[in-house]
């Protein structure tokens, strides 16, 4: 055999036992702990570190804390805390832990992880953490995360045995998962939900380059859903002293939309499914659209959607019925509804042509200056043209509004016919306008805004925020700011859970030290029983929560304690008192009838009481009443209305906010320690949309205390708000009683209401204005589940000595 001859058969031979085992080494699952930042997932929701586990094959990565760990509201490691699909390996996953007994936060404190198959033999890495139920420690539990070469889901298995003497009957267990980065969707319900109790056969969640799945084999997911948290109950399990049960679900890493998660889900759910597939191209020069969006409907309800491929082709695997096909792609329209039934084995192809990508030009100005003004954009479709969707809600542009610091920019939206609401908080008009958006011919929009509220004074701040530190939330410190300006907040107080926050880097880095003044805060999170917020705070970079207050094992008096320590003086602010699980009152068993807790742990030494939060007009109308019954039985805390905002659109920052008397009008004066003196002295208006006035002539503003009067009182009332802001009614309250209601008639001018109004009290009394009006707010302040936001506003007392003994003597002792 010639030597040449010898080489071709010895290459034959290796390149053969190549091929031979190739397959088997690109189809391997493999666990081991991470020791190099290239095992590590990327992205900004990426949380993973040296020292915690990794389950990698060729699709997809998944991350594990350390069990001594924890993140977010885990109270331990051993928890999926990454997911990204490879190569792209981006992760947008908050994370996944335990969720028992249908009580959030009750779940597996994990203590001690094994890596039990490390995938070596090429069967599946198998991670397996031990530990106990939180509330429960007789209640022993271990899960598996087990991955299978080649898969694009991991499987959990979680064991729980009763080592205790008595029955646990009818137990609740599943999973929390925070969301992260990806936006929650649902089959029935696509991206809405927040606030409800869905019952599904599955979930997703989406983002760039990333996409997840949660199911079981059989059977449904169901409990309540948040802006970017879902608390999955997945089973009942009854437990016998010894006895052990197992419940078992997947999740999924896909590729950025829900079919690459949902033909695992179809093929693991035994479901029997037909081919949709095609093509988008652009309708007027044929040229394939990359990365278009492929829209599924079902019985007229969101069920699905496609990312398009780069060379604009798409498919997807279905269960058999009918739907409606619809093409997207960012900035385009024109996508002809598709109508088609699958049935068994069928293959359906269905192409779609799409627009070129249309876009406006805005400028916004202040109507009197010519001064460019930050604001936001709100967008509605009109006619056949659907409201545009520029992206998730927790980033700048979200959904259909587009914020700017600037007042200046441009924007690319479908082609199509829009009204376009200028709007900049509560305190100036909004201009409204008609704009034509064609394909060849951009559209511009030139609005004018005036400042027609007096607010001489005052600054606009909203004590609650979240931001990108709080497990919940996910917005960048640079959005937030952008968008708090853009909603006229003047005052933002950063308070992400059990985390400090400070927000003046962003503030300097977009040049908005003129529009915006902040300080640190911590919502100071015990899961499943209060929340509360402290400012000002100082950073302490470096330590847990750059220098937050441990939580876990901790009295209320005794965290209390220890946020007073802090140098200077802090606001203790209770938050949504009424929150059920997470709110004081609830969970404290306070009767403010009585004045009186069922828990001896119950601590009444706090400042300030958020009445009001968020878009919650019905809650804030019951915690209004706990206040006046406080007041009632002495008490002087400060009401405060606070957004709680989580998301940029949703939950809107600045609605409702604080108008705090500080004497000054430009941001940049104010000091945190004046906006905590005037929490102190009651000096805040609450509000959504109205703005009050309050004294009793000009020595005794909001916040005073009257002496020694036993003859008649004068109040001065004055209501202002902008011409979108409906006023119907303003009340005057004495001790938690009407004292006189007044219907306001609609009106241009700014000012809605002025009036002195006598009052002769034989008690002491105190007195507080209540304005309420009938006309939702939209679209500035959209809609919440369905409910419209009308405007709500109250002041802080004015209290009135009749007795002149120095001191307001309690209606009831």
């Amino acid at each position: 055999m010639s030597h040449g001859l010898l080489r071709l058969v010895i290459l034959s031979i290796i390149i053969s036992t190549i091929l031979s085992l190739s397959p088997r080494l690109e189809a391997a699952a493999h666990a081991r702990r991470i020791t190099d930042n290239s095992e590590l997932a990327k992205g900004k929701q990426a949380q993973g570190a040296i020292g915690d586990f990794l389950l990698v094959n060729e699709s997809i990565k998944i991350i594990i804390d350390d069990v001594r760990k924890h993140h977010g509201f885990a109270e331990s490691g051993g928890n999926i805390l990454d997911a990204a699909s490879l190569p792209e390996n981006v992760d947008a996953l908050g994370q996944i832990f335990t969720f028992f007994g249908n009580e959030y936060p009750r779940q597996a404190r994990y203590d001690r992880l094994e890596i039990t198959h490390n995938g070596a033999d090429g069967q599946a890495a198998v991670i397996r953490v031990f530990g106990a139920d939180a509330r429960d420690p007789f209640i022993k539990v271990t899960t598996d995360y087990r991955l299978e070469p080649g898969a694009t889901h991991v499987q959990l298995t979680t064991t729980l045995t009763n080592s205790g003497t008595q029955t646990i009957p009818d137990f609740a267990v599943g999973d929390v998962i925070q969301w992260g980065r990806a936006q929650r969707f649902a089959p029935g319900h696509g991206r809405e939900g927040a606030g409800r109790t869905l019952n599904l056969q599955w979930v997703a969640g989406l983002a760039e380059n990333v996409s997840y799945g949660y199911f079981t084999a059989q059977g449904a997911i169901s409990g309540p859903q948040g802006s970017n948290w879902s608390d999955f109950n997945v089973a009942k399990l009854s437990l016998a002293p010894g006895q052990s049960q197992t419940y078992s679900r997947y999740f999924a890493v896909g590729r950025g939309d829900v079919s690459s998660v949902s033909d695992v889900i179809f093929r693991l759910r035994h479901v029997e499914t037909g081919l949709v597939k095609g093509a988008v191209v652009e309708a007027v020069t044929s040229a394939k659209v990359s990365g278009a969006s492929i829209k599924i409907e079902q019985d007229g309800k969101p069920y699905s959607t496609i990312l398009g491929r780069p060379d604009g082709t798409y498919s997807a695997w279905l269960p058999l019925g009918a739907y409606r096909l619809s093409a997207t792609g960012y900035g385009r329209s024109g996508s002809t509804i598709r109508r088609l039934s699958l049935s068994r084995g069928q293959e359906s192809i269905q192409d779609f042509a799409l627009s070129k990508q249309g876009h406006v030009d805005f400028t916004i100005v202040d109507r009197i200056s010519g001064r460019r003004l930050p604001a936001k954009l709100t967008f509605r479709g009109l006619g056949t043209t659907p409201d545009p969707d520029f992206g998730p809600a927790y980033q700048i542009p979200a959904a259909n509004v587009v914020f700017s610091h600037t007042g200046n920019g441009s924007v690319i939206l479908p082609p199509g016919l829009y009204e376009v609401t200028a709007s900049r908080g509560i305190e100036y008009t909004i201009d409204r306008a008609r704009l034509a958006v064609g394909a060849d011919r951009p559209g511009a929009v030139h609005a004018r805004l005036e400042r027609v509220v007096n607010t001489t004074g005052y600054i606009a701040g909203d004590f609650h925020l979240h931001a990108e530190n709080s497990p919940d939330s996910n917005i960048s410190l640079r959005d937030k700011v952008i968008d708090l300006v853009a909603e006229g907040i003047e005052f933002a107080v950063a308070t992400d859970h059990n985390y400090l926050t400070d927000y003046s880097k962003a503030i300097k880095d977009l040049q908005l030290e003129s529009e915006l003044k902040s300080t640190v805060g911590n919502e100071v999170t015990v899961s499943g029983k209060f929340h509360f917020n402290a400012f000002p705070l100082a950073l302490q970079t470096g330590k847990p929560g750059q220098g937050a207050v441990a939580v876990l094992g901790k009295t209320p008096q005794q965290l209390f304690d220890e946020i007073r320590q802090n140098p200077g003086e802090e606001v203790i602010q209770i938050n949504h008192p009424r929150a059920g699980s997470i709110g004081y009152f609830d969970t404290f068993k306070l009767d403010t009838d009585s004045g009186k807790s069922a828990d001896p742990n119950y601590s009444d030494k706090f400042d300030a009481i958020e009445v009001f939060n968020g878009k919650r007009i019905f809650d804030a109308e019951r915690v209004l009443q706990d206040w006046f019954n406080l007041l009632n039985r002495g008490y002087v805390y400060t009401a405060t209305g606070n957004s709680d905002s989580h998301q940029i659109v949703g939950e809107e920052a600045g609605y409702p906010r604080n108008l705090v008397w500080v004497g000054k009008d430009n941001p940049a004066d104010v000091r945190a320690d004046e906006i905590v003196e005037a929490v102190r002295r009651h000096r805040i208006v609450v509000t959504n949309g109205p703005f009050i006035e309050f004294s009793a002539g000009p020595n005794f503003p909001m916040g005073s205390t009257v002496p020694g009067r036993r003859t008649a009182v004068t109040f001065d009332i004055k209501v202002q708000s902008a011409p979108w802001v409906d006023v119907a009614e303003v009340t005057l309250i004495g001790n938690g009683e009407v004292v006189e209601r007044f219907l306001v008639d609609a009106t241009a001018s700014a000012i809605k209401f002025q009036r002195s109004i006598a009052v002769h009290p034989t008690r002491d009394t105190w007195y507080v204005v209540v304005v309420r009006g009938n006309t939702a707010l939209a679209p500035v302040i959209p809609s919440d589940g369905g409910h419209e936001v009308t405007p709500l506003a109250f002041t802080n007392p004015i209290w009135i000595d009749v007795d002149g003994d120095g001191r307001f003597d309690p209606v009831i002792r």
